[in-house]
This record gives C-alpha cells, structure tokens and sequence, in this order.
C-alpha cells in the first residue's frame, strides 16, 4: 500500500495529492493522467520505457551499403 493511500485510509479522508514513485528509470512515452482526473485501481498513469536501446530502421541507396556492416554503431 503506497503511503498517501495509507495516510487516506487512516485519516477516512481524501487527501489534495499523492506522491508517486515509478519503479523503474525510462523515459514518459504516454501520459495518462491530467489534473483533476479521477481514476480506479489498476489506471495507468504513466507508460515509461528503456529508451537506452532501440532499433532503427532504415532505407539506405544500394551506392551507399558499402558503409554499413551488421553491428555498427551509429548516431541518429
């Protein structure tokens, strides 16, 4: 139980905010909440992802593939 929950259920009242602490370092790719949004158990505040590590495609010309090789790093 997060402690803001705890604070509520002990109180019997509502309270005006709650911290809440992700679990995980990533980046904010969607935001679900807004101010003065109610929501249930279970909503999705936030969707955050491991953004150290991703996938590019690209269409590359055929004179060009002599400068890539499997496993190059590049900067995009």
């Amino acid at each position: 139980m997060l402690q803001a929950e705890a604070a509520m259920e002990e109180a019997k009242v509502t309270l005006g905010y709650a911290r809440i602490v992700s679990p995980v370092d990533g980046f904010v790719v969607a935001r679900g909440v807004s101010l003065g949004l109610r929501f249930e158990s279970g909503f999705e505040f936030y969707q955050i992802a491991d953004l150290s590590r991703v996938w590019i495609l690209a269409d590359v010309f055929q004179t060009q593939g002599r400068f890539l090789e499997q496993g190059k790093r590049a900067v995009v």
